[in-house]
């Protein structure tokens, strides 16, 4: 195991996995309602497409400083 791997998640990370699990929310809260048109997963940044499938953005800013 790599000694980065001790690092804490970073204030990046978290937002980014807020704004998954909002999203997330917002389509189980409205499940039931048939006209609900959920947002588009790119708009909220938290994923990318890539080789046809949405993968999750795990952070924006570099994980380790150059310096």
């Amino acid at each position: 195991m790599n000694n980065l791997d001790f690092l804490p998640p970073t204030n990046d990370a978290l937002e980014l996995h807020i704004k998954r699990a909002n999203y997330q929310t917002k389509i189980w809260l409205n499940a039931t309602d048939k006209d609900f048109q959920p947002d588009d997963h790119l708009d909220t940044g938290a994923w990318k497409l890539a080789e046809n499938s949405l993968k999750p953005v795990w952070v924006w800013k570099p994980k380790v400083p150059a310096a």
